[in-house]
């Protein structure tokens, strides 16, 4: 199946510390990277969707890229993989950065396929924001009747009807919750992601009200049985911080140095570039605030 395989990365997001974990950008390209070469093992059209950082940075890598033009923003990271799903025009599939496929997989499905359920986490994870956020969602005929969510780690479109209405759904309640700034910062605030709601909830209510049963890639309804048949397939998701893990990172890094040495060299040189560059910006930013102070003798 000569299936379309696209990626999706804001670099902003990340330098700011999403989840409060710091600048975690070069974990995140050396993470992108792995993901990207493994997909290519088995897969050849291949596209990124990223901002002009992240295409500096990911430069040499063998996908074809595209610049995004949304907004970057920290609160609703998911700006960029819902453009980038808006973009297409055929069927595709969306991996995100944090997968990794280490076999070949059979990715073929009839309408949508998405990752898996996620049901054991949905008391902790989603019905207290659902319920803060229930008088914004209130009219929408889509909205509720599930008490589950979907991974979206994976996500892809064959009916290209649904993906429309998916990205009609995601932009009206994106919309409600813009406006509505000061309930998004008290969600956070309590360690809520309304990023979840935005996309893989949102998700679930639509398949439901359009009565769709989604292909899910990994079998299983609770995390035990989710993660034997995931290694059973090959296959990794290293969903929420763990990724950012020290024994994560640095397995990530070990293997990409390991399996792919002249790609592993290609993305360290931008790193390194990024940072020449990154230094000489802050150099002449420096020269010209003391340009600008006036001295005692101009005075």
């Amino acid at each position: 199946m000569n299936m379309r395989i696209i990626y999706s990365l804001h670099t902003e997001p990340i330098i700011k510390g999403r989840w409060q974990k710091g600048n975690r950008l070069l974990e995140t390209v050396k993470m992108f990277t792995l993901s990207l070469l493994y997909c290519n093992r088995w897969h050849s059209d291949i596209t990124l969707y990223t901002d002009p950082l992240g295409e500096k940075l990911l430069r040499g890598l063998p996908t074809s890229m595209e610049i995004l033009g949304s907004e970057q923003d920290e609160v609703f990271w998911i700006k960029g993989k819902m453009e980038a799903i808006s973009l297409q025009n055929r069927p595709f599939i969306h991996f995100d950065g944090d997968v990794f496929l280490k076999k070949r997989i059979d990715l073929d499905f009839p309408k949508v396929l998405l990752e898996r359920y996620e049901k054991e986490q949905f008391s902790k994870h989603y019905r207290g924001q659902l319920d803060e956020i229930a008088h914004l969602t209130r009219a929408f005929p889509w909205w509720g009747g599930v008490d589950y969510s979907f991974n979206c780690g994976v996500i892809g479109f064959r009916d290209m009807e649904i993906k429309e209405d998916f990205i009609r759904c995601y932009e009206v309640l994106l919309q409600k919750l813009t406006r509505n700034e000061s309930l998004v910062k008290h969600l956070r605030m309590n360690w809520y992601e309304p990023c979840i709601v935005l996309e893989q909830y949102n998700l679930a209510c639509l398949l439901n009200y359009r009565k769709i049963s989604p292909r899910l890639l990994i079998a299983g309804d609770l995390l035990p049985a989710q993660h034997k048949n995931a290694v059973k397939l090959g296959y990794t998701h290293l969903f929420g911080e763990r990724k950012y893990l020290p024994n994560i990172v640095a397995k990530i890094d070990s293997r990409l140095f390991t399996e792919f040495p002249k790609y592993y060299k290609i993305i360290m040189r931008n790193w390194k570039e990024y940072l020449e560059e990154t230094k000489k910006r802050k150099s002449k930013c420096l020269m010209k605030e003391k340009l600008a102070i006036p001295s005692m003798t101009s005075l």
